[in-house]
């Protein structure tokens, strides 16, 4: 058949080959366009399943290991305050953020590990510990010390975990012990300096208490709490705000491997 001088030619098709995903993860990488993504590893945990236990053995056995706890976790907690009193608070604080809780970006430890060496609430216990004393105001070199103090706040960490295992003497059945369960999780989750509910939550339900014992407390006190609370919150903002911008200086600091780059920027 012949072909019509008028009809437009087809453009040919430039193929393009694509890379392989092998390939692309190497060039979103050199890029800084991606992280590595997480590869999970497998973890197995074998029990002793040479025989069958009854439940009051188990339970005693649990006992045991609270009553250990229990007893060792004075002495411990003896120990961590030392630390609070030879250190400043705040030194010891923002030391074990920077140093034990940051990773590199995309790195998920407990995925890769199978655990987190330094948990987030291990933070929120250092706070609770800060609290009960009076700050020390005594700035002194850490680094020679680092993994003693590791070391201990694991321990006491663990320690104070395992305490809840000395059930009383009136957890008998597998019936009373749902009871004394939900005494313990209350007991755990108290214990650091933490919320109960999202930050606007807790402003909220603080901000209606305020006002209900307004008139009351402005007797007493001279001072309205509704507005004292909004003040607090207020420096509380203004305060982060200063704290991310310094960590985001310190961060720039950090990533660099040479003192004068640092001082160059």
């Amino acid at each position: 058949m012949p072909t019509s001088r008028n009809r437009k030619k087809k453009k040919p098709v430039k193929k393009v080959k694509l890379p392989s995903s092998e390939k692309l993860n190497e060039m979103m990488r050199s890029k800084g366009l991606a992280p590595d993504p997480i590869k999970m590893k497998y973890f197995e945990a074998q029990f002793n399943d040479q025989r069958e236990s009854t439940y009051e053995e188990r339970l005693e056995i649990l006992r045991s290991i609270g009553k250990e706890a229990a007893e060792n976790f004075p002495e411990k907690y003896r120990t961590i305050q030392d630390w609070f009193i030879r250190y400043d608070q705040p030194q010891l604080l923002s030391f074990a953020f920077y140093y034990f809780m940051t990773s590199p970006a995309g790195y998920d430890e407990e995925a890769v590990t199978g655990s987190i060496a330094f948990p987030p609430y291990y933070q929120e216990l250092l706070q609770a510990f800060a609290l009960t004393l009076p700050r020390t105001y005594n700035p002194q070199p850490f680094t020679s010390e680092v993994q003693k103090f590791r070391d201990d706040f694991k321990e006491i960490s663990e320690l104070n975990r395992s305490k809840y295992f000395n059930f009383p003497e009136s957890v008998i059945t597998a019936d009373d012990l749902p009871f004394h369960l939900l005494r313990t999780e209350m007991m755990m989750h108290t214990t650091a300096v933490r919320n109960w509910s999202y930050e606007h939550k807790m402003k909220e339900v603080t901000l209606d208490l305020a006002a209900s014992i307004s008139s009351a407390f402005k007797t007493q006190h001279g001072f309205d709490p509704v507005v004292f609370l909004n003040v607090i919150y207020k420096m509380f903002e203004e305060i982060q705000e200063r704290v991310n911008v310094h960590r985001l200086k310190t961060v720039e600091i950090m990533r660099h491997k040479q003192y004068n780059k640092v001082m160059d920027e």
